[in-house]
């Protein structure tokens, strides 16, 4: 299960870089977005329980999201203009 959440978390991190997605529909394909909501309704309820299962996902998307953007600046040679605007 921990292992599971941190690839979910990883995953989440990897495509939030991508425009146009969010992190709630990947969250919504992946199925934990119920899940999410229903442990962030109750989080001072069972503190302990609840901040563990968001550390692991927060683990994951931190090391998601600096992988993409490692790898999206070597591929740009880190030029990050070159995506965001067209050449004319």
């Amino acid at each position: 299960m921990i292992r599971l959440l941190i690839i979910k978390g990883f995953v989440i991190g990897l495509l939030m870089l991508v425009p146009g997605l969010s992190g709630g529909s990947i969250a919504v394909g992946l199925g934990i977005y119920e899940e999410i909501l229903a442990k962030s309704s109750r989080f001072f309820k069972d503190f302990k329980t609840n901040f563990f299962y968001f550390l692991k996902l927060i683990i994951g998307g931190m090391t998601g999201m600096f992988v993409s953007s490692f790898s999206l600046s070597l591929h740009t040679n880190g030029n990050l203009f070159v995506l965001s605007h067209k050449n004319s």
